[in-house]
C-alpha cells in the first residue's frame, strides 16, 4: 500500500499519527541500543530509508505539515 493509497484509506490524521508513532519507536531503539550519533539524526535516517519506496512527496507534505 503506498502512502496516497493509505492517505484515501485511513485520512491524513492517522497517517500522522503512524508517522509519529514510527519517530518515536526508532528514538526509542536508538537510546537502548546505544547508537552513536544524533538520535533523531539516526531516526530520521532510518525512517527515511524505510519509507523511499513510498511517494516522497506525500511523505515530505506531511513532515512540513507538521513541524
Amino acid at each position: 500500500m503506498t502512502l496516497a493509497e493509505f492517505k484515501e484509506k485511513y485520512g491524513e490524521r492517522v497517517l500522522t499519527l503512524v508517522a509519529t508513532e514510527i519517530v518515536k519507536a526508532g528514538l526509542d531503539v536508538v537510546k537502548e541500543e546505544g547508537i552513536t550519533g544524533r538520535p533523531m539524526e539516526v531516526t530520521i535516517a532510518a525512517v527515511a530509508e524505510d519509507l523511499i519506496k513510498a511517494d516522497w512527496n506525500d511523505v515530505r507534505a506531511v513532515i512540513k505539515r507538521n513541524l
